[in-house]
């Protein structure tokens, strides 16, 4: 395994995804008043919040570490950009958005306070850098974000084309 053989945007995605699945256990919210305190993590907050961008995390890490460890596979000829692109943007989108509309107290007492904790923001800081950098391997792998339907229908790269038809008979 050379790391070496990395380009950039794998570095950027790849260090985002892994700092990501990191801060999945930090503290994203903390409930309490001036008594007390209780921390919740990525995985309290939900599966569409928290655990399904940690899955996509782990696709774009799986999709940068099987050329590493199988050289004879290259993803740079299929589907693999635009997965990874689509992986990367839907993490950051749910991050970002849950970073955005907090959560709600289920109780309604006055001194109970509901605050984002610090985690939240390295999630939301970490996979906004892994969708830059799956943007980047988009771009690199021949994507066009204006017109992300053709760069769905590029041929992979190990098809060979159709054989072409008979000759007519006489």
């Amino acid at each position: 395994m050379d790391l070496s053989k990395l380009k950039m945007s794998q570095k950027i995605a790849g260090g985002g995804a892994v700092v990501f699945i990191v801060a999945y256990f930090l503290p994203w919210f903390s409930i309490g008043n001036s008594i007390y305190s209780v921390d919740y993590s990525g995985s309290d907050v939900g599966f569409l919040w928290s655990t399904l961008p940690l899955l996509c995390a782990l696709a774009v890490l799986a999709s940068i570490a099987v050329p590493l460890f199988a050289p004879q596979v290259d993803l740079s000829k299929s589907l693999q950009p635009v997965v990874v692109f689509g992986a990367g943007a839907l993490a950051a989108f749910l991050v970002i958005l849950k970073l955005i509309i907090g959560e709600s107290v289920g109780v309604s007492i006055s001194d109970i306070t509901l605050d984002r904790a610090w985690g939240l923001f390295v999630a939301a800081i970490a996979a906004g850098a892994m969708a830059y950098g799956c943007f980047l391997i988009f771009k690199e792998g021949g994507g066009d974000i204006k017109n992300i339907g053709a760069s769905m229908n590029k041929p992979s790269g190990g098809s060979t084309p159709p054989p072409p038809p008979p000759p007519p008979a006489n």
